[in-house]
């Protein structure tokens, strides 16, 4: 627009230029002298130019407003369509963002929902595997304890004890840790037992397995004296045959089942039936009713 305004100026500037050449000195005297004195309407012909010069100006300058114009609204033309553009590339990013991380989601929880899965699988095969055990395993159990030999002075303790397997398999490598002693009635503690590692690792033991029942004896290492036959017919001591029976099953597992049985005094100088102690008959996961019966 800069470059039209200055060519139209030049055009007025040549023809006022070629106005003041074409006069001769005289007549610019006289024209000096007569602009302070009256008026004059000038050259028609002049006038004519310098009208065709303002109208062309006027043209170009229409013309150069209106291209502007044309540019104007091309550029906000443009400039709206890279505005929409820009929108909907953000609208489609973020619906590209929504979906990625709605399908990440939805894996997760597909991840997680397999892995609850394979978690209730593995811990339903090891219920169904522990029932299995449970079912085949071998369940022994102290069913019978026999009569109470040797009770006089200086003699020593002799009685019998019956483990019968109550289970559906065969028990391995029995081994037992077992006493007869004389201790306070009625008992106020269970009696102390080794662990099935240290029984295990003595010499003495069973065949190695066994079907449905073993009776093992066992034989005090001390001699009854006449101080503990009194406090037996006092009532205040009584004779008890503790032990615990240590085994395996058909899956190698090892288990192990406590007995404790008690003679007290029958009131006339002898001793009494036996009876399960209190405390002191139990295995490990055997059922309920294994052991606990009168025998």
């Amino acid at each position: 627009m800069t470059l039209v305004l200055w060519r139209a100026l030049s055009t007025v500037k040549g023809i006022l230029c070629g106005k003041a050449k074409s006069s001769s000195p005289v007549q610019q005297q006289q024209e000096r002298q007569s602009e302070g004195s009256t008026p004059s309407n000038g050259d028609p012909a002049e006038q004519h130019q310098i009208a065709f010069a303002i109208a062309s100006l006027e043209r170009r300058y229409d013309a150069g407003e209106t291209q502007r114009s044309e540019h104007d609204r091309e550029t906000l033309k443009w400039g709206r369509r890279a505005a929409r553009a820009s929108i909907f590339y953000t609208g489609f990013t973020a619906l590209l963002l929504a979906a990625g991380i709605y399908s990440a989601f939805q894996a997760w929880r597909a991840v997680a929902a397999a892995n609850r899965a394979a978690d209730a699988a593995a811990a339903q095969a090891g219920v169904a595997e522990d029932t299995e055990k449970r079912q085949l395993r071998a369940y022994v159990v102290a069913s019978a304890v026999g009569s109470l030999e040797n009770f006089s002075l200086n003699a020593a303790l002799h009685t019998t004890v019956t483990l019968e397997n109550i289970g559906q398999t065969p028990a391995y490598s029995g081994k037992w840790n077992s006493g007869l002693g004389i201790l306070p009635y009625p008992e106020s503690e269970r009696p102390p037992l080794p662990e099935c590692q240290s029984i295990v690792g003595t010499e003495t033991g069973f065949i190695s397995f066994f079907g449905r029942k073993i009776t093992p004896d066992k034989t005090a290492t001390w001699q009854l004296t006449q101080e503990y036959i009194d406090h037996i017919n006092a009532g205040d001591r009584a004779i008890y045959f503790v032990g615990r029976f240590c085994y395996e099953d058909i899956f190698a597992e090892q288990h192990y089942t406590d007995f404790c049985f008690v003679w007290n005094s029958n009131g006339r100088g002898g001793m009494g039936d036996p009876n399960y102690c209190e405390k002191g008959n139990y295995g490990d996961r055997a059922p309920s009713h294994a052991g606990l019966s009168h025998p």
